[in-house]
């Protein structure tokens, strides 16, 4: 769908694969001062709603939304601010990608269902 995938504002839009039916992206803030998660080691990302973007079949979206939310965004991201490492999660039918590309100080999310 690369309609959908200009629709995309926000996140690493550039790892959306070009077939899906819906995605969600958004550039999270990594807050290495404040947000320390001492189970993982890692710092936690914040998310701004101003800083994120869906697009794609509405009922889609929806699951998706959900499967982040139960299943991505409670893990931490690991956190290095000068890496390009891209990390991938592959959940069936739902995936997620996040780097932070260099930025030292984002983390650029997008994820997607089939």
């Amino acid at each position: 769908m690369t309609e959908e995938k200009r629709k995309l504002t926000w996140g690493a839009h550039w790892l959306l694969p070009e077939e899906h039916s819906a995605a969600w992206g958004a550039r999270a803030i990594a807050d290495k001062q404040y947000k320390y998660d001492k189970w993982t080691g890692s710092h936690i990302a914040s998310l701004l709603p101003d800083r994120q973007s869906g697009a794609g079949n509405n009922e889609n979206l929806k699951a998706l939304l959900a499967w982040l939310k139960d299943r991505i965004l409670p893990i931490s991201l690991i956190y290095d601010g000068s890496s390009r490492v891209v990390t991938e999660v592959n959940d069936g039918e739902y995936h997620a990608r996040w780097t932070p590309n260099g930025s030292f100080g984002y983390i650029y999310i997008v994820a997607w269902v089939d």
